[in-house]
This record gives structure tokens, C-alpha cells and sequence, in this order.
């Protein structure tokens, strides 16, 4: 594909989860599975998990849900990340547990806590599929914006410019094999590469 002229110029309309998805895509094999969402504030990739979840009939656990519910005011510390990742690592062992399919929806941005999860799917059988969501600096800067306004009724996060600052430089590279995924245009494609990985994939390995 080729790179576009620049970052400003790549400014398609946002997904939405009203988007149809045509019923091929939905999948009817395949065992159980992890669906790690990795991605900054502002990269759709919260969008992108509940598309994801829809397309292959997972349950979605979010981090921002999680932590909204417990702290109404979130300060984003490390003390509050820590209760609020621990909860959803009991909602995702309890879902494994039924034999379900899950979209861990959180910004995973640093290896060990990405390896939590590989090897919370590893116990259960289950495969993993890591979705790294990304857009370009402009897009991400105008979804914050827009969050700031309340614009999307589904978005449960409250992190701001601040808190993508901060985040983004606490990035570490993904070790494991992982879809890059565009969130500037359709998800057809990321859909279509989850189904088949799903459909094929056998357990991680650690």
C-alpha cells in the first residue's frame, strides 16, 4: 500500500460499530481464544475490539469499563492500574474457564503485561491473537479531542492528550507475531485475518 503524502491527508471517516459486517465473516469453528488489543489512546483500537467481538462472537473485556466502575474519577496511577488489570485478569480467567472467546481490550502497551495474557490463554488452550491499532498523530489528536466533547456514547475512556503523551513513550515493541491494524479505514481486512488466525492457530507458546 502505498504511503500516503502526509499525516493530514489520511483522514477517512471513523468505524463504527453500526458498520455491517457481512455473516462469512462470522465464525462458526475454532476453539477458544485471546484477542489482545495493543494501542495508544486515541487509536481505535477499543473500536476496532467491539468490531472484532461482534465478527467472531467473543466477550469483551475493557479495561476502561473495568476501571470506570471503580474509580469514577480515574487518576491513571500505578497503584489504580494495578487493581484494575487484576480484575480483568479474573474476568478473562473466568471466560477461558467457559470456554469462550475474548477481546482483552486495554492499551498493552509494555511486553509484561501482554505476557500475562499469552499466558493466561496458554493454560486454557486457547489461541492468541495480538491486534496492534494504530492511526496517525493528527487522527489520534482529533479522536481526544472529540472524547473530550463526549461525542461517542460507547467510549468509557477518560484518557486525554496528557495521558496519550505519557503513554506513547511507554511503548514497547511487540515480541510476539501480531496484525497491524489501520484504523483510519475499513476493518474488513483485520476481520478476515482474525477469522482465518482463529480458524488455524494453535495455542501459544511461552
Amino acid at each position: 500500500m502505498p504511503a500516503p503524502r502526509d499525516a493530514a491527508s489520511l483522514r477517512p471517516p471513523e468505524m463504527t460499530i453500526a458498520e455491517p459486517l457481512p455473516r462469512p465473516l462470522r465464525i462458526v469453528s475454532g476453539g477458544p481464544a485471546v484477542i489482545v488489543m495493543v494501542g495508544v489512546p486515541g487509536s481505535g483500537k477499543s473500536v476496532l475490539g467491539r468490531i472484532i467481538a461482534e465478527a467472531i462472537d467473543a466477550v469483551v473485556i475493557q479495561t476502561d469499563a473495568v476501571r470506570k466502575r471503580l474509580f469514577p474519577r480515574p487518576s491513571y496511577t500505578a497503584k489504580e492500574v494495578r487493581t484494575v488489570y487484576a480484575v480483568c485478569h479474573r474476568q478473562l480467567a473466568s471466560a477461558l474457564a467457559a470456554g469462550r472467546r475474548v477481546v482483552f481490550d486495554a492499551t498493552n502497551l509494555q511486553e509484561r503485561t501482554r505476557d500475562i495474557l499469552y499466558r493466561a490463554a496458554e493454560g486454557r488452550g486457547a489461541a492468541v491473537i495480538v491486534v496492534a491499532a494504530y492511526a496517525p498523530e493528527t487522527v489520534i489528536r482529533d479522536r481526544l479531542a472529540a472524547r473530550a466533547q463526549g461525542r461517542d456514547p460507547d467510549d468509557r475512556s477518560d484518557a486525554d492528550l496528557a495521558v496519550y503523551l505519557r503513554m506513547r513513550r511507554s511503548a514497547e515493541p511487540i515480541a510476539h507475531a501480531h496484525v497491524v491494524a489501520n484504523t483510519c479505514v475499513s476493518p474488513m481486512p483485520v476481520l478476515a485475518i482474525v477469522r482465518r488466525l482463529i480458524e488455524g492457530a494453535p495455542p501459544v507458546r511461552a
